[in-house]
C-alpha cells in the first residue's frame, strides 16, 4: 500500500501543479487582455507629416496720448474795448489841443489814432499770461501677422490626410476610427 499512497501522493500533487500553472496562466492572459483593451481605449494614433501654421493680417489700434503747452491770457480783453475808448479819449484831447478849426480836425484824427493804439495795448497788458497743458488722444493703426490655426498632414496605415487644427499637434495626432461594412 504504501506504493500506492505514494503515487496517490505524487498524483495529487501533479494534479495541485498542473491547476496552480493553469491558474497563473489565465491570470496572465487576463492582465495582458485588460492591458491590451486599455491601450485600445487610449486610442489610436496617426504620425504627422506636415504642420503648416495659417497666418492673418490683423489690424492692432494702439492710444497715443499726445500733449502740448500752451500761453493763456487770463483777464483784460482781447477784443477792441481799449482800442473804442482809447480812440474817443485821444479824439477829444486832440479836438481840445487844437487852436483853429483846421488844426482841430487833424488833431482829433491824430489823437483818435493814438488813442486807440494806446487803448489796445493797454487793454491786452491788463490781463496775466499762464501756460496750460492740452492734451488729447490719438489711436495709431499698426498691422501684424498672427497665427489662426494650422494646416496639419497626418499618415494613418500608409494614407495621407489633412485636417485643420487650432493648436500644433506635434509629432503624433489622435484619430478614431469608423469601421463599418461596406454596401
Amino acid at each position: 500500500m504504501r506504493n500506492s499512497s505514494r503515487l496517490l501522493l505524487q498524483t495529487l500533487s501533479v494534479l495541485a501543479l498542473a491547476t496552480t500553472l493553469s491558474q497563473a496562466s489565465w491570470a496572465d492572459e487576463e492582465h495582458r487582455r485588460h492591458h491590451r483593451h486599455e491601450e485600445a481605449d487610449d486610442g489610436n494614433f496617426a504620425e504627422v507629416v506636415q504642420v503648416m501654421p495659417i497666418k492673418e493680417q490683423v489690424e492692432v489700434r494702439t492710444p497715443h496720448r499726445e500733449c502740448r503747452e500752451e500761453e493763456v491770457s487770463e483777464g483784460g480783453s482781447n477784443g477792441n474795448g481799449g482800442a473804442v475808448v482809447g480812440a474817443v479819449a485821444g479824439g477829444l484831447l486832440g479836438h481840445a489841443a487844437g487852436h483853429n478849426t483846421e488844426s482841430r480836425k487833424l488833431d482829433t484824427v491824430v489823437g483818435a489814432i493814438g488813442g486807440a493804439i494806446v487803448g489796445k495795448e493797454l487793454s491786452k497788458s491788463e490781463g496775466t499770461t499762464t501756460t496750460e497743458e492740452r492734451c488729447n488722444t490719438r489711436r495709431s493703426v499698426d498691422y501684424e501677422e498672427r497665427t489662426v490655426g494650422y494646416d496639419v498632414t497626418y499618415r494613418y496605415f500608409g494614407r495621407d490626410y489633412h485636417t485643420r487644427m487650432d493648436h500644433d499637434p506635434g509629432d503624433r495626432i489622435r484619430v478614431v476610427v469608423d469601421v463599418h461594412p461596406a454596401e
